[in-house]
């Protein structure tokens, strides 16, 4: 929840020093806030999948691109 006024200042101090256009701003809002819905609406889909009750273990996906290099990471606890 605090991630949202910092999210926001960030956004007008772009527009500000024209970094950014507003409906850029308006744009990535509305993407990262339908992302987060859509990961809390499936992850008890999700947690079914990889994981059951009498084990605990955990897998995460993560794409990345840095430096212009795009990746995988894989992470498993066992």
């Amino acid at each position: 929840m605090s991630g949202y006024p910092l999210a926001a200042m960030t956004g007008i101090y772009r527009v500000f020093n024209d970094k950014h256009w507003v409906g850029d701003i308006v744009a990535g809002a509305g993407i990262g806030i339908l992302s987060t819905e859509i990961a809390y609406w499936l992850f008890p889909l999700t947690s079914k999948w990889f994981s059951s009750k009498e084990e605990r273990e955990a897998l995460s996906v993560v794409p990345f691109y840095q430096s212009k290099t795009v990746g995988l990471t894989i992470i498993k606890t066992f």
